[in-house]
């Protein structure tokens, strides 16, 4: 008997141990990493990488510093596919990547995260022991930019050879936050940036036209159609520039911000315009239908 009982207590603390490891193997599971456990992301010599999926995230008040973020301590969890776009927040966002240097030589990297409508953009990098701030948005003046940021809208990233770089970047914004992050090479990122300054001043400049086209009719006819058309466009190049960032690249004062209230008045101009532009198809075709009963009913 003494033998089958500790065979029976030996088979129900079998048990127990198995379903405790199982039980702590799920909360580890569950649980979000913390800032010095997140994932090592080697950089190798890819002209693109989108490293959104391999990023982590936290959010905190706006009025959190990075010191104080660090002090007080941010969960980080993975940022993954579904929340590339988180839309309208309060709060700021802080992401968070260390990148390996594998090579003996320094590699000369370009960081585009986000979208032009943001206000602010913070990059801060650890180097010997201090963080170096880098900042873009809406909220930036062009004359507070380095150069990169100031021609191409996005941020430039020095890694030391065989070494980590530990990355924060902090984001806000008052229409959406978008957190696409993307790591280019310097040659690559050239390129790519050449060739959206192409097409989108293709698409502003067909846009201009348009809009000079209305202005001139405008003036020769002085129909009010052509008023409600050229207003159309406005809002059209209005909203075109601020998506593709060229109108506080191009057209804005470098001494001063784009504010964010601004935002909405584009797509404003263009619902005007296209509402004028409805009304009038709509009263004149009335009116022709009302001359062609009246001419048939009088023949």
């Amino acid at each position: 008997m003494p033998a089958a009982g500790l065979s029976a207590r030996a088979r129900t603390q079998g048990r127990w141990s198995t379903l405790g490891t199982i039980a702590l193997t799920l909360l580890l599971w569950l649980l979000p990493p913390l800032a010095g456990g997140s994932t090592i992301i080697a950089v190798g010599e890819e002209p693109s990488v989108d490293l959104t999926d391999q990023i982590e995230w936290c959010a905190a008040p706006r009025e959190t510093t990075l010191d104080q973020l660090l002090i007080q301590g941010c969960q980080l969890e993975p940022l993954g596919p579904h929340r590339r776009s988180m839309g309208y927040r309060d709060d700021a966002i802080w992401l968070h990547l260390v990148l390996r240097n594998p090579f003996r030589q320094p590699l000369e990297r370009v960081l585009d995260v986000g979208q032009p409508r943001m206000e602010r953009i913070s990059l801060y990098v650890r180097s010997e022991g201090d963080w170096l701030l880098r900042e873009r948005g809406l909220a930036v003046p062009a004359a507070d930019r380095e150069s990169v940021a100031r021609l191409y809208d996005a941020l430039p990233v020095m890694l030391p050879g065989n070494a980590d770089t530990e990355l924060w970047v902090r984001l806000e914004s008052q229409v959406g936050v978008s957190a696409q992050t993307r790591f280019w090479t310097p040659e690559a990122f050239l390129l790519h940036a050449h060739r959206h300054a192409l097409w989108t001043s293709m698409g502003l400049g067909g846009i201009a036209t348009l809009l000079l086209f209305g202005l001139l009719f405008l003036i020769l006819t002085r129909d009010p159609a052509y008023a409600f058309f050229a207003l159309l466009m406005t809002g059209h190049l209005l909203n075109f520039g601020q998506l593709s960032g060229d109108l506080q690249a191009h057209f804005w004062p470098v001494e001063l911000g784009f504010p964010s209230n601004l935002i909405p008045l584009g797509p404003l101009l263009s619902l005007i315009g296209l509402w004028g532009l409805v009304t009038w198809f709509l009263q004149s075709s009335h009116r022709s239908t009302i001359f062609t009963v009246t001419h048939a009913t009088f023949a």
